[in-house]
């Protein structure tokens, strides 16, 4: 473990783990799971929408990855030339 790398690059390996991912949507369709069945609704409603909970999660889980990296493109890239221009040069 790097101690100079920033605490954000250690944030964007983690958003796209994909183990952090497939946490998320399991995260999505026991919430889902626990409303619907616990309030008494059948199976055949409830399956569906924990399905839907999951497509939904995994899109929404693209969609705030890609928004981040976006956001922190042009940070990351300078750190990744600044350390290609340290490497060079020494």
């Amino acid at each position: 473990m790097n101690l100079r790398t920033p605490w954000d690059e250690y944030l964007f390996r983690i958003l796209l783990h994909k183990y952090t991912r497939l946490l998320v949507v399991l995260v999505a369709v026991v919430l889902v799971y626990r409303w619907l069945a616990g309030s008494g609704y059948p199976w055949w409603l409830w399956l569906p929408a924990c399905l839907l909970a999951a497509f939904f999660a995994v899109w929404a889980w693209l969609l705030l990855s890609y928004a981040y990296q976006k956001a922190t493109y042009p940070r990351r890239a300078a750190q990744h030339k600044r350390r290609r221009r340290e490497l060079r040069g020494e």
